[in-house]
């Protein structure tokens, strides 16, 4: 809904009559004037295009733009990569990944719907570095990497939502020892003798949040972070460009990987339903049929890369 200040403007109807008018309000696709110090309402498919047109511009420009955000993390049941381990003799260290996703919940409480709006994100994935030293005793730092990314909505009607799921995040855990000593002397003989021992280092990655940003054209119209460490730490990494998406629709992801996993996630669901529901025997086979078939597809596919 837009309330604004009067701004003077010679309005003219769809049948050409003209009136000197201030525009105050816009809402219930409806122009709201003064004229004369009295208020009138006048609907939008009654003016001109040109005015039309001008009393749409100056809705974006003056509307209190209410916008609510929500968000939860979803983890790929089949993008999980088990912990494997390598031991040598000096060295010794582990690798595990899991892969993770946001669903963002848009809606529109402004009022009027929203067109053409741009969604861009920011994903901030906290890396921790801890290290455990024998000698030098104990570390810990902090630092992001982002994952950024834009969707085209196209319209968001008011009191709508809309739903778009954000890029796979692959989050990887490395954690190793390193042998070493140190030298000490034998206070009987003067000898020198090793004293060895294993210094233990890590890195974990986590999501940490997302910051959102909705622009109309080139107007701000919501911004949003969610609740993390370091979220409210960083800077804005820039804008992306932005892949069209519908309003209450999840998107499909561009690139061929993405969008096979993401094909992959809804087929195990899909399976994990009818299980649950307990469908025909038939129904259900078809079920694994397609994930099994999707799953072969997928390795294929990373096995090209």
């Amino acid at each position: 809904m837009a309330f604004a200040f009067g701004e003077s403007r010679t309005f003219t109807s769809d049948d050409g009559r003209k009136i000197e008018a201030e525009m105050v309000a816009f809402r219930a696709n409806s122009a709201h004037v003064r004229m004369n110090g009295r208020n009138f309402s006048i609907p939008l498919e009654k003016l001109s295009s040109d005015d039309q047109a001008w009393v749409k511009d100056w809705a974006k420009r003056n509307t209190d733009y209410r916008l609510d955000f929500s968000e939860r993390v979803v983890e790929h049941p089949h993008l999980r990569e088990a912990k494997k381990k390598r031991d040598e003799k000096d060295r010794k260290e582990s690798f595990e990944s899991e892969s993770r996703f946001y669903e963002l919940r848009i809606g529109n409480r402004s009022g009027l719907d929203l067109t053409n709006l741009t969604v861009q994100y920011q994903i901030v994935v906290r890396k921790t570095h801890t290290e455990k030293l024998t000698i030098g005793g104990s570390k810990k730092q902090e630092t992001p990497r982002f994952v950024t990314g834009a969707k085209k909505v196209n319209l968001l009607a008011n009191t709508d939502h809309v739903k778009l799921t954000l890029d796979t995040v692959r989050l990887e855990t490395h954690e190793w020892q390193e042998r070493g000593y140190v030298l000490k002397r034998d206070s009987e003989t003067g000898r020198e003798y090793a004293v060895y021992h294993w210094d233990d280092y890590g890195d974990e990655e986590r999501l940490d949040g997302v910051w959102v940003k909705v622009f109309m054209g080139n107007i701000l119209v919501g911004e949003w972070k969610s609740e993390g460490k370091i979220v409210d730490e960083v800077q804005w990494a820039g804008d992306a460009a932005p892949v069209e998406v519908n309003a209450g629709q999840m998107n499909q992801p561009e690139d061929p990987l993405a969008k096979k996993k993401l094909e992959l996630s809804q087929a195990s669901d899909d399976h994990a339903a009818a299980l649950r529901d307990r469908l025909p025997d038939d129904q259900i086979s078809q079920k694994k049929e397609r994930f099994e078939q999707i799953l072969r597809e997928y390795e294929d596919l990373i096995l090209g890369k």
